[in-house]
């Protein structure tokens, strides 16, 4: 099988997170992030480094010697862990800011951030479950990214 397409998607994950790096530095009111703010920068580690890491594990996994079943399924595996390790650091945090009306964030962008967590992790049981399917591990990464770079414009609109 031909891994190209998870190349391009951890290069596109390192550039999303490059960029997110720069607004943190450059960024920020008075050299302070708000909570809200700090939350989606944590929010754009998650996006990224779930396909960044995914991506990487395909190349372990096929250096190891594992089959085209094997590998997709092992990175999908590891994407589900990554993905429910930072929603369950993220999410809790994100629902209590909205009793506070200074940290609070829009209830559609929550939920939103729910829906992409439930057609990614979707998406990863299908790699899992379908014996290697590919194409739903590279959607689930784009899903990764595209919210990953909604959240970046949404930082740098100071969207509140």
């Amino acid at each position: 099988m031909d891994f190209e397409v998870f190349s391009l998607i951890a290069e596109l994950s390192l550039g999303l997170l490059g960029f997110s790096g720069v607004a943190a530095a450059f960024g920020g009111r008075e050299r302070a992030f708000n909570y809200v703010e700090k939350v989606r920068f944590f929010g754009i580690v998650a996006q990224s480094v779930n396909p960044l890491f995914g991506s990487l594990a395909i190349y372990v996994l096929s250096a190891a010697g594992f089959g085209s079943a094997g590998i997709i399924s092992g990175a999908a595996g590891l994407s589900i862990f990554i993905s429910l390790s930072f929603f369950a650091i993220t999410m809790p945090a994100v629902t209590r800011s909205g009793r506070d009306a200074s940290t609070s964030t829009e209830t559609w962008a929550v939920v939103v951030v729910w829906i992409q967590m439930l057609v990614t992790t979707s998406l990863y049981a299908l790699s899992i479950l379908g014996g290697g399917v590919a194409w739903s591990l590279v959607a689930a990464y784009t899903c990764h990214l595209a919210m990953g770079v909604f959240i970046f414009w949404r930082i740098l609109m100071r969207a509140e």
